[in-house]
């Protein structure tokens, strides 16, 4: 189909199914793209915890607020298709939601603190064990008693910094090992793993009388958490009890 032109108005008139597609196909890949980005967030904020023990460092704010951003501009065009006032200010809005996006993204943090921690001298790290990327039942197993006798005999989990890569040159396995032994072995992952042992730990802390002096941040530093928040949160979804009302309870049945 030809484009035309009209005397009067000297840019070309777009075929209906050109402005069809124009006006609403090319938005509807944008409305569709948005809604595959909040799925692939949501999936990152979960594969962190496979990795990490603490996830208050790992900043995504800036890609919740771009998120944010681009379902303003989404509302926008939506309200502009479906009312005429709109139209006249949407210039206006789109300049506004641009700035906002703008500045969200460029204020934006790192997103991951860098670690600290030192790998071991090569010398003193234990030869790793060579195993086929499907380990065995028996492997499996063996890997498990060695991951449990590090991490709870030298309570590595008291580390408020430990991660996945820190725990896997302690205990001398490959990372890949490490995480498939905690997945298929515990039915855990990193974060679920290393924060119940540190809600045993802060169990006992909780009644003992050698941290009377200790307020909770201090029982949850010492308990291996970095933060009042991970430890209140771990605390109540293992205990379904706060720890105030932990301690409560406990004294009550003495």
């Amino acid at each position: 189909m030809p484009i035309l032109f009209n005397e009067q108005n000297p840019l070309p008139v777009l075929p209906p199914w050109i402005r069809f597609i124009v006006r609403y196909f090319f938005f509807g890949q944008i409305v569709y793209y948005w809604i595959v980005c909040v799925s692939l967030l949501r999936r990152h904020q979960k594969n962190l915890k496979m990795v990490a023990s603490f996830t208050e460092k790992v900043d995504l704010e800036w890609l919740r607020y771009l998120l944010i951003s681009m379902l303003l501009l989404i509302l926008i065009r939506i309200l502009s298709i479906s009312n005429i006032h709109v139209t006249y200010y949407s210039p206006i809005l789109y300049f506004l939601g641009i700035i906002i996006l703008a500045y969200s993204t460029l204020t934006q943090k790192s997103v991951y603190a860098i670690e600290t921690y030192q790998h071991a001298d090569k010398h003193q790290v234990e030869p790793k064990k060579t195993l086929n990327e499907r380990l065995t039942t028996e492997q499996v197993e063996e890997l498990k008693y060695i991951v449990m006798r590090k991490i709870v005999g030298e309570k590595l989990y008291l580390d408020p910094a430990l991660t996945l890569s820190v725990l896997s040159d302690k205990i001398g396995i490959s990372i890949h090992e490490l995480s498939y032994v905690l997945n298929n072995g515990l039915d855990k992952n990193f974060y679920q793993f290393i924060n119940e042992l540190r809600t045993e730990e802060a169990k006992s802390l909780l009644l003992s009388e050698d941290i009377k002096h200790l307020n909770m941040l201090g029982i949850a530093i010492r308990a291996g958490f970095n933060s009042k928040t991970t430890f209140y949160t771990t605390f109540k979804k293992a205990t379904n009890l706060t720890p105030k009302e932990y301690i409560k309870a406990n004294l009550r049945g003495t």
